[in-house]
């Protein structure tokens, strides 16, 4: 039988250099009672090797002329061939071998393979591959910070970085992720008791061989949680373990942040990840609709991506939208002429070309208030009626975090923008004056 790696060396001369050298010279061949087994490095490797290549390696394998016994049939696995060396990154101590972990709080449809790679993200989708397969990297590059406005899929690569070392490691690194509002509620907590609450808190996070942080610039002007933060980071770091941050902007930019832990973040890997372009949006909805198992008649994906391509969250709220109503209409096939209908109500409450500025303008005009009066922090009742409206309606229109929203309205924090939030979407729901308020808003902004 010819050397291993012949069978696939034809897909040198099929495929462009780049994804040849990217995609299949990373794999390990094998020979497993009698079938060739290609060992990859990653999940997201395994799964695009089977669903782009599998089928034209098959092909080659039985077109092989060569002398000698060919292999029965060909597979993809994730690992190491079992005569190699276990694979690179931060170990468990050795000694008694550490059981498996739960996939605890990782969302189980963020990984890799759900990811649609394009211009707009390849960078970083390649960094997190990086971190998944070399978690700590043993070169200096413990901290990655994944940036980008909201609903870009920041937050996806970063649980799909969990899936892959969970899986790769068998469960026996500790994998903790945790959203940074969560995190300040259990420091405030932690904050008001004596007896160790604090050294518990720090020890749960410190004992983390791996650590995921989302939305870390919530942390910002809360000086106490700083600290704390930075001790974990001290420590993890010291140890060659790995963090992972996301953020909805550079580390430089944020505001509020003690010196120390921005200098330490803004020291790691900082990776931005771009609006979508044409093809991706294409590529997305495709994807989307697919995992909807619905059929997308021609053009429609084309439309849809012209309609909804501010972010990845929206293309998949307008498709979603688009499903709900073919799924209403009791159709098989999504027209282009069904898009356009379904789009008009999806535009009522989610209108992708809204601005903060349009909305201010209207609430203005609704409440017959000023607008220094909304971004000043007078409380009179008329005034918190309509700042907490225009708070709300910048959420449902726009695809501004509460924090961006807060600094809009006159600096006002995250969380009191939530609750603002929370608290209008109560009273539309069990007051009929307020929902009368929101409709008219709606409708004006709408224009």
């Amino acid at each position: 039988m010819p050397p291993l790696r012949t069978y696939l060396q034809p897909l040198q001369n099929l495929l462009p250099k780049d994804e040849y050298d990217s995609t299949i010279k990373p794999l390990r061949p094998q020979l497993v009672d009698g079938r060739l087994v290609l060992y990859a490095p990653n999940r997201y490797l395994r799964d695009k090797v089977r669903r782009r290549y599998l089928k034209l390696i098959q092909e080659l394998l039985t077109k092989d002329e060569g002398n000698g016994a060919r292999p029965e049939s060909v597979e993809v696995q994730v690992g190491e061939p079992p005569a190699q060396s276990a694979p690179k990154g931060p170990k468990p101590s050795t000694g008694t071998p550490k059981k498996p972990r739960p996939r605890s709080r990782l969302d189980a449809s963020f990984t890799f393979e759900s990811f649609v790679s394009g211009h707009c993200n390849r960078v970083a989708l390649g960094a997190a591959l990086r971190v998944a397969e070399n978690p700590g990297g043993g070169n200096g590059n413990g901290l990655l910070v994944l940036h980008s406005p909201p609903g870009l899929g920041k937050t996806h690569l970063m649980h799909a970085i969990g899936h892959c070392i969970h899986d790769r490691e068998d469960g026996r690194l500790r994998v903790v992720i945790c959203r940074t509002q969560q995190f300040l509620k259990d420091a405030v907590e932690a904050f008001k008791h004596r007896g160790g609450a604090v050294e518990k808190l720090l020890q749960h996070y410190q004992s983390a061989d791996v650590l995921l942080f989302d939305d870390i610039q919530f942390i910002s002007g809360a000086p106490r949680t700083q600290k704390e933060f930075l001790n974990i980071f001290n420590s993890l770091c010291d140890s060659n373990r790995q963090i992972v941050l996301t953020c909805d902007r550079h580390p430089n930019q944020l505001p509020d942040m003690e010196n120390g832990l921005k200098s330490r973040i803004a020291g790691g890997l900082s990776v931005s990840i771009k609006p979508p372009d044409r093809e991706t949006c294409i590529a997305i909805l495709r994807r989307c609709a697919e995992e909807e198992q619905v059929n997308l008649a021609p053009g429609v994906a084309e439309h849809l991506a012209q309609e909804a391509n501010s972010s990845v969250r929206e293309l998949n709220s307008a498709l979603h939208c688009v499903v709900q109503t073919a799924q209403i209409m009791d159709v098989e096939t999504i027209s282009k002429k069904m898009v356009v209908e379904a789009l008009r109500e999806f535009s009522g409450s989610r209108n992708l070309h809204v601005s903060i500025e349009d909305i201010l303008c209207a609430v203005v005009e609704c409440y017959k208030v000023k607008r220094s009066d909304i971004m000043s922090k007078r409380k009179p009742q008329h005034v918190v009626r309509a700042r907490h409206m225009g708070m709300y309606l910048a959420r449902e229109f726009t695809n501004r975090s509460y924090s961006d929203i807060g600094q809009v309205f006159g600096g006002k924090h995250h969380a009191t923008v939530k609750s603002a939030c929370e608290k209008v979407a109560e009273r539309i729901r069990t007051t009929p004056e307020f929902e009368a308020d929101y409709r008219r808003l709606v409708r004006d902004i709408r224009g």
